[in-house]
């Protein structure tokens, strides 16, 4: 113990230092992928937490409401965007139906994602736990969906998602739009980067 109380006043050798360094270096080396997975797992989660939480939300207003879910409702939403109803509430929601609004049990989703900067009342939207995703939202009133579109979506985050569904399917690369089952289709036209699509049923 006193050995070491002398080494810490007296200062560690540059060979002592270098040593350290080399460790520091290979523990990095070795957890860096981990990390990263860690962290795409965690998106993938906010991913799918928003088109779920955000189906969900939908369908307990429209049934408030008493109008058809596969369509867009426009007329909740003070300015025609959904998107804005879902994701910041009463704020965004027409005069007219605030008080249905607030009969319902639901939270705005502000805190999984926010309007992207510099478009503000446009219905698109960034995600909290990566800002370079941008966000929007598509009802296709024939198939009864909402299509929750993640646009810029890393590759690695795309995999998980995919994988998630079909465990070891190979990415494709390229503008084509390939489907993975019928919850998801993406196309990865970027290098390091795609558009995921997330479809939810709204009428069954």
């Amino acid at each position: 113990m006193a050995h070491w109380r002398k080494k810490a006043a007296e200062g560690f050798t540059l060979i002592e230092l270098a040593v350290v360094t080399v460790i520091l270096g290979v523990l990095l080396a070795v957890l860096r992928p981990s990390i990263g997975l860690t962290q795409s797992a965690a998106i993938a989660d906010q991913m799918e937490r928003i088109a779920d939480a955000g189906t969900e939300n939908w369908l307990i207003l429209a049934a408030a409401a008493q109008i058809n879910p596969a369509q867009p409702g426009a007329l909740i939403a003070s300015n025609y965007y959904m998107t804005d109803a879902i994701f910041q509430g009463l704020p965004a929601i027409a005069p007219a139906y605030q008080a249905i609004y607030k009969s319902t049990d639901i939270k705005p989703l502000n805190y999984l994602a926010v309007p992207m900067p510099g478009a503000s009342g446009n219905g698109t939207y960034v995600l909290k736990a990566l800002p370079n995703i941008q966000l929007g939202m598509g009802w296709q009133v024939t198939t009864g969906t909402i299509d929750f579109t993640f646009s810029y979506t890393p590759v690695e985050v795309t995999q998980l998602l995919v994988d998630r569904i079909q465990t070891g399917t190979t990415l494709n690369m390229g503008n084509n739009m390939y489907y993975v089952g019928p919850t998801l289709f993406y196309n990865c036209n970027f290098v390091n980067y795609c558009t995921v699509h997330m479809i939810r049923k709204v009428i069954q």
